[in-house]
């Protein structure tokens, strides 16, 4: 094969949850990458600590009520000086009638009040510390929610809160111990507004774009044509014995896909998947409801890329991408955006394009206890794609520290 004919592997970086990791390193001074948060830790570590958001900011544009935050991903370009430090932050809603997912963009040059100009590069070494005046330049985070909190505990007055509404959550979450005690080490509860909180870790692949064939051509010498191309070929010969028998199968929702073996179609039986999925039936008691034709029903060509895409990394909850080559996955034909769903940037009026797709994978992740069970169809969902500004232009509103990108929720066809 020429160089001219070999196909282009964008290089794309996959995330996998870790949950052993220094809780230090989940503060905004070493720019994480992580998933939920607990009022007892770092919680929300925001970019732009002098402009923090309010919590109505937030709210869902069904239920109003304010919506949880999900996971944030640092993504510094280096294409303009403005984006030298730069982090997406995705918040959901946990109500099952609302379905919805915000994603928002936060960007600061390397020379900004918050942090020192070499911290990106030093922040790991011993002894370095952030200036106090820099500290001081930071506003204080609502211990519940993480966001602006102009007020404070009364009593102890260490600790600050958004509103009345979260320091009363808060209170009956431990905060009143602690106070008594005059003990801020004391461990609080777990609220179901918080989700379980761990590390991103990342690793870069060179992404083989994958394509379906229904049969392979004949070349003039009697044998199989591949057509000279460097994808991964997957046969499009997945009929079901349910649609043999005149009946439709449905596709595996977001809990069954990660124990997909390969491209065999077959249940895998090692992977510690497994034990998750058994437990997701023992609390929600579907356990009638699946076989294993639900797992081999591949009738949905875009399921079978998503498949075979992600099959040689299954623990994988994000992918990362901006390469125009890069082959968007999807788990559906159906709900695919087309490029007049993708709304321009509101506020420089640019194109977007897509930037990072979280997988459903995540969700085995969250460790949802049973009491919690109800939330597991919440937030459940096929595959999200962020689309953010091509130029990740200059907000207007600066007093926020935020701006608000486009989100696509694809579910997986029932």
């Amino acid at each position: 094969m020429t160089d001219s004919n070999k196909i282009h592997k964008p290089l794309v970086t996959l995330g996998f949850q870790e949950t052993d990791f220094d809780q230090d390193e989940l503060t905004s001074d070493f720019f994480p990458n992580k998933v939920g948060g607990k009022p007892v830790s770092s919680w929300l570590s925001w970019l732009d600590l002098g402009n923090l958001p309010l919590n109505s900011d937030f709210k869902c544009d069904v239920c109003e009520e304010q919506m949880s935050f999900l996971l944030q991903f640092y993504a510094p370009w280096s294409d303009h000086a403005r984006t030298y430090h730069r982090m997406l932050f995705v918040f959901c809603c946990q109500k099952a009638r609302c379905h919805r997912y915000r994603v928002f963009r936060s960007q600061l040059p390397k020379v900004n009040d918050y942090y020192e100009a070499d911290q990106e590069d030093r922040r790991y070494e011993e002894g370095f510390a952030v200036s106090k005046t820099k500290q001081d330049a930071r506003q204080p985070q609502c211990t519940f929610c993480g966001c602006a909190a102009p007020t404070r505990c009364g009593n102890c007055r260490r600790v600050h809160y958004c509103g009345k509404d979260h320091q009363s959550r808060d209170w009956e979450l431990g905060h009143r111990e602690q106070c008594k005690q005059n003990n801020h080490t004391l461990a609080k509860r777990k609220a179901e507004f918080h989700y379980k909180e761990f590390l991103i870790v990342c690793d870069d692949i060179e992404q083989t774009p994958v394509v379906l064939v229904t049969n392979k051509h004949t070349n003039q010498d009697g044998g199989q044509d591949d057509g000279g191309h460097d994808e991964d070929e997957v046969e499009d010969d997945y009929e079901s014995e349910e649609e043999e028998d005149g009946e439709t199968a449905s596709a595996a929702p977001g809990k069954e896909l990660a124990l997909r073996e390969g491209d065999s179609g077959n249940v895998t039986m090692d992977h510690e998947a497994l034990e998750n999925y058994q437990d997701y039936l023992a609390e929600t008691g579907k356990d009638n409801e699946f076989s294993e034709k639900t797992f081999t029903n591949l009738k949905d060509r875009q399921l079978a890329i998503f498949k075979q895409t992600t099959s040689s990394d299954r623990d994988q909850i994000l992918r990362y991408c901006r390469d125009v080559n890069y082959q968007t996955l999807w788990v559906s034909e159906k709900n695919v955006p087309t490029d007049s769903d993708i709304p321009c940037c509101p506020n420089c009026n640019g194109e977007r394009s897509l930037e990072m797709q979280i997988l459903p994978q995540l969700l085995y992740f969250l460790d949802i206890d049973s009491n919690q069970v109800s939330s597991i169809h919440d937030i459940d969902f096929g595959i999200l794609s962020i689309y953010t500004c091509k130029n990740s232009c200059e907000y207007d509103n600066k007093t926020k520290g935020i701006q608000e990108e486009f989100i696509w929720k694809q579910d997986f066809t029932k």
